[in-house]
């Protein structure tokens, strides 16, 4: 017999050869295709605005049938699309980001999809990229779920603009019971025209821009003496549209123009000092816009826009001072539940769009009632007035006609 020793290391040798035995009969054929293939060097290169590089190496042993790359653009569907090795087994595939609805600074994940004849396919793991606009070099600070993003001033100027970030959560905070809890990227421009480059056929007056379900804001902050304060303006505001998105959802976009505006408005730790003399003028001049007007969308036009602007942000103000916090977080919750702009804020506040324009125009502007009631009759007196004339004329045209011969003789 042979020693204990002997039948041990014999006993683990046939342990062995059972446990490959299991391996390849029972393991799902999927796993062992994984173990056959190997991606390497995977990478992603953007050149922003004109394409994305993506690279890898494979190795199989295992002849492929096909390989695909998964793309799956943050605010975008999923898409597969076939890509091809070299000879050397590797692949380069240059990704055009307008054709797939990959937006400026939208996280793209993806992955590579390899096929065989026969067996399981299998897939890599995910990988992420960034699209960033990378004409710039981009310095960063983060506070908890907040990053800024600058590139041509110092950390003075990145430590103010968090600072601010912080602060315009908070006053976000008092309006809506927004939480914050994913991150929130805040890229700071140093004037108009570098953002342009990113949000192009957008009017030249915009300064900034929001993308709620990216969790990303765009400004332009020109440096100057007044750089500080547009901080305070311009943070704040954008991260409203934040709020608004993570409280309400995809119906973020159901809600009025003066709602959004508004309310962002609010929010601003500096708000615009030229907004009380635009309403000053236009009062003046009788040409403010009908709220229902606003409802929509905003005019284009930049004398236009910023006066729908300030009208918001007074109107939103008076709502903020005759209901409260509460008020404005109801008035933004019956827009989740997709009513009209009239039936939300009736919802809301039991008074028409047309009753509550009417009040804020007389407290909180000083229109006067009685020119407000004209204007209001105005289209109807109008109408009333070309009948009239109208039936006046008849009866004029009707006197001066020729009498039948017969009437005459009598």
């Amino acid at each position: 017999m042979g020693s204990p020793r002997a039948k041990h290391k014999l006993a683990r040798a046939s342990l062995t050869l059972l446990l490959a035995l299991a391996w390849l009969t029972g393991v799902p054929s999927a796993a062992r295709a994984q173990a056959a293939v190997q991606f390497k060097d995977v990478a992603a290169f953007v050149s922003f605005g004109d394409h994305i590089l993506f690279q890898a190496r494979i190795e199989s042993s295992t002849p492929l049938q096909a390989l695909y790359l998964l793309l799956e653009p943050q605010g975008a569907a999923p898409v597969y699309l076939p890509v091809a090795l070299n000879e050397r087994g590797e692949l380069q595939y240059q990704l055009d980001p307008g054709r797939y609805s990959i937006r400026p600074f939208a996280q793209v994940t993806y992955a590579f999809r390899a096929e065989f004849e026969s067996g399981q396919p299998v897939t890599s793991e995910h990988y992420r990229i960034d699209y960033i606009d990378t004409r710039f070099s981009w310095q960063e600070l983060t506070e908890g779920s907040l990053s800024v993003y600058w590139y041509d001033r110092n950390i003075t100027f990145g430590q103010s603009a968090l600072n601010n970030a912080v602060a315009g959560v908070k006053s976000v905070q008092t309006l809506l019971p927004a939480t914050f809890s994913d991150p929130v990227r805040i890229f700071i421009y140093g004037s108009s025209s570098d953002l342009q480059g990113v949000m192009k056929g957008t009017p030249s007056w915009v300064a900034g821009h929001a993308a709620p379900d990216l969790g990303v804001v765009l400004i332009s902050i020109p440096a100057g003496p007044d750089e500080g304060l547009e901080m305070q303006r311009q943070i704040p505001h954008e991260l409203m549209h934040l709020a608004q998105y993570e409280v309400i959802g995809e119906n973020f976009t159901n809600q009025p123009y003066w709602l959004i505006e508004g309310m962002a408005s609010e929010a601003e730790l500096y708000p615009n000092p030229e907004y009380g003399r635009a309403l000053e003028k236009a009062v003046e001049t009788r040409k403010l816009l009908p709220l229902a007007d606003l409802c929509a969308g905003f005019p284009r036009d930049a004398s236009g826009a910023f006066l729908s602007y300030a009208q918001s942000a007074s109107f939103m103000r008076y709502l903020y001072e005759q209901y409260g916090a509460s008020g404005l977080q109801d008035l933004t919750l019956k827009y989740k539940d997709g009513l009209s702009c009239d039936k939300g804020i009736s919802a809301a506040f039991g008074l028409t769009l047309s009753q509550l324009e009417y009040r804020w125009q007389q407290e909180s502007l000083g229109v006067n009632p009685e020119g407000l009631v004209a204007r209001k009759l105005f289209p109807y007196l109008a109408v009333a007035g070309v009948m009239f004339g109208m039936m006046i004329v008849s009866i004029v045209l009707a006197s001066r006609r020729p009498k039948p011969a017969d009437q005459k003789s009598r």
